[in-house]
């Protein structure tokens, strides 16, 4: 869909690759449901946005991390933790970066009781974590769209600021080589379960059955 490639995930899951505009997307589906989307970019920092009020806000006060204070009104919703304050600041005097964030924040699955947005080191990510539904049995294609449009704008706003004064390394479990690794050693080890433990147990009993015979 989309024009991106799919392939299996984590088993059960899909992983979803391809280029919006000249940038590489990935999205992963996994079980829970999970969703991520993610967008490449130059942008060497990092940034959280999670509604207000939620767990991880709440987690945040605990450790006395204070969100950043802004006078974007349609913000007010959200708290935002960066490590460059002033750089973030800078970012959300673009109106387009705003409204991307509010478009990713509020723009359907509203099953999802997790959900934030975040600027990493070479990536811009939506992430919808966990169903309010026993079962979610599709992702809405128009709401995808939305979000990674949202997420090409946020990123081209992101890369229109200067520098960021704090920079960050990213983080190599969530990059796509990395779990590709992961991906291809569960698969093997399903290939094992499925198809040699049995086989295993077989020839276990067989062995066992001549032994009881012998004796």
């Amino acid at each position: 869909p989309l024009g991106l490639t799919g392939s299996t995930y984590l088993i059960y899951g899909r992983h979803y690759h391809g280029q919006l505009d000249g940038r590489e997307v990935d999205v992963y589906i996994s079980r829970g449901p999970t969703v991520e989307l993610r967008l490449r970019t130059t942008v060497q920092t990092r940034l959280q946005v999670v509604p207000k009020g939620s767990l991880p806000a709440t987690v945040a006060g605990i450790f006395d991390k204070e969100p950043l204070r802004t006078i974007e009104p349609v913000l007010n919703a959200f708290s935002i933790y960066p490590i460059d304050p002033a750089w973030t600041l800078s970012l959300l005097s673009d109106p387009r970066a705003v409204d991307s964030i509010q478009a990713l924040m509020t723009t359907g699955a509203s099953w999802a009781v997790f959900r934030r947005v975040e600027v990493q080191p070479g990536e811009v990510l939506l992430y919808l974590y966990r169903s309010r539904k026993v079962f979610v049995t599709s992702i809405e294609l128009d709401a995808v769209q939305t979000w990674l449009n949202a997420l090409q704008t946020l990123a081209q706003a992101a890369e229109r600021q200067l520098e960021p004064g704090i920079t960050a390394q990213p983080f190599n479990a969530t990059s796509r080589t990395s779990r590709q690794k992961t991906n291809k050693i569960l698969n093997y080890a399903m290939v094992f379960i499925i198809g040699i433990m049995p086989l295993c147990f077989i020839a276990v009993g067989v062995i066992a059955y001549f032994i009881a015979l012998s004796n």
